[in-house]
């Protein structure tokens, strides 16, 4: 009876926020596959459905107080269930269901109606959905300093690749720690007037086990104006390992000049692992530079590297804003696959027209790389002609890549459709001879 009840309150649940996190298109091409020469209509509809059934929350706080020695906590707790489910025109794929803590719940359906009738747990502790309870700050105060004692913190990285991802993420990120979860050492933490430091040990006596961790954080100082610094260390210490780290930032900024450097030592077991960043400006002008060696490679000399970069770049104009881009980039110079690449990039708006260009050369590989594109906004659509090359220039000079882009899209003729014709998918480089494909689409999103 209870499980009828669950599964019933589950379904008008649903009923009443069917359209709460569903999204989803449908869209119709036709077009002709230059290379494959496929032709014809295609249909393609996709759906994402997701919600979250909270039964209850509460949170609670004690913080107030009388003295200047006192204690707070704070915590969170939370029951629900979370479903995330994409489909397609084919209709409903798989049963398995994941959940936000890593659980998985199996849902049977009436082959007949397709409604729930059962939700069986596969892996995880909680049947119908999850439970989360959280401390979120366990803290007593004396006078000024903060103790903590909800773990033995400690999380340091100085010093990172300027060399990015899409999402602004280093590239390469050698050295870093996460003490508290990583070295998994119970403790406790303290801070004073910008000072942090932890300390914790765990151990077992009859196996004569044993971990221990401190780790301390400096305030960052102001020396002089603009100019400041912190520093960082940890120990960590067990049966079969030892590990030390250290690292230390600077940085300075003042009217057009910034500056700034990291640096970051791992020692484990008497093997170091270093890394280090720097990097400077002056009003249109930069430079970065990137290094590390890691211990464990260091006779093979696999795991050095050592990136220097200089660039400027300008923005100008007020009716007719204009952009540049130069730099040289230099990556792995102290290896025999170095590569030093020379670039400049380019961008300016007359509205409605919007024109990039881009060139780069590597110096050992002999490539160079080419790309343009120039895009008109129209009040009723919008347009862009693309072109991506890249030449070996050497002793044997080759078209490597030559990949044009067409493309004219509108949303303003049909509402709530997108209308659109494009070429794409050619490449015309010497042994390719992708001739792409023409499609036109409409698409409607909801």
């Amino acid at each position: 009876m209870k499980k009828g009840i669950i599964v019933l309150l589950i379904t008008v649940l649903a009923a009443g926020m069917a359209f709460a996190g569903l999204t989803g298109s449908a869209a119709i091409n036709l077009g002709y596959d230059l290379d494959t020469k496929d032709y014809g209509f295609a249909n393609d509809a996709k759906a994402t459905y997701k919600f979250t059934f909270e039964f209850d929350t509460a949170s609670a706080e004690v913080a107030d107080h009388q003295t200047n020695v006192w204690a707070e906590i704070a915590a969170e707790a939370s029951a629900y269930i979370n479903y995330s489910k994409k489909d397609s025109a084919n209709g409903y794929k798989g049963e398995l269901v994941s959940l936000e803590d890593g659980s998985t719940i199996n849902v049977v359906r009436d082959p007949a109606t397709n409604a729930i009738i059962d939700v069986v747990l596969v892996n995880g502790s909680s049947k119908f959905g999850t439970v989360k309870i959280a401390i979120k700050k366990a803290n007593i105060h004396v006078n000024d300093f903060t103790f903590g004692i909800l773990n033995a913190g400690g999380a340091y990285n100085y010093a990172a690749d300027y060399h990015l991802y899409d999402d602004g993420e280093p590239l390469t990120n050698k050295v870093e720690t996460k003490a508290a979860t990583v070295l998994e050492v119970p403790g406790f933490t303290v801070s004073y007037d910008g000072y942090g430091a932890g300390f914790g040990f765990s151990g077992k006596s009859d196996e004569e086990t044993y971990k221990v961790l401190a780790h301390v954080q400096t305030k960052p100082f102001e020396f002089v104006e603009g100019l400041t610094a912190q520093a960082a260390a940890h120990a960590y210490v067990a049966n079969d390992a030892k590990q030390f780290y250290f690292a230390a930032k600077t940085a300075y900024k003042a009217d057009k000049l910034s500056a700034g450097a990291a640096g970051e030592i791992k020692i484990n077991d008497s093997k170091f692992d270093v890394e280090a960043a720097a990097n400077a400006s002056y009003d249109f002008v930069y430079a970065n530079l990137y290094f590390y060696t890691l211990a464990a490679d260091r006779d093979a000399d696999k795991k050095a590297r050592l990136d220097a970069k200089l660039g400027a770049g300008y923005t100008f104009g007020e009716d007719v804003e204009v952009s540049v881009n130069g730099y040289v980039d230099a990556v792995d110079v102290i290896k025999d696959v170095r590569e030093i690449t020379i670039g400049a990039d380019a961008s300016a708006t007359v509205s409605p027209v919007s024109v990039f260009g881009k060139a780069s050369y590597g110096i050992y590989g002999k490539k160079l790389a080419l790309e343009g594109k120039v895009t008109y906004n129209h009040e009723v659509f919008t347009a862009y002609a693309q072109l991506k090359a890249a030449l070996a220039i050497g002793a044997d000079p080759a078209l490597t890549s030559l990949k044009p882009e067409l493309s004219v899209s509108t949303d303003k003729i049909v509402e709530n459709a997108t209308l659109a014709l494009t070429w794409k998918g050619a490449d015309f480089a010497k042994g390719v001879d992708k001739k792409g494909a023409i499609t036109a689409s409409a698409t409607i999103k909801f």
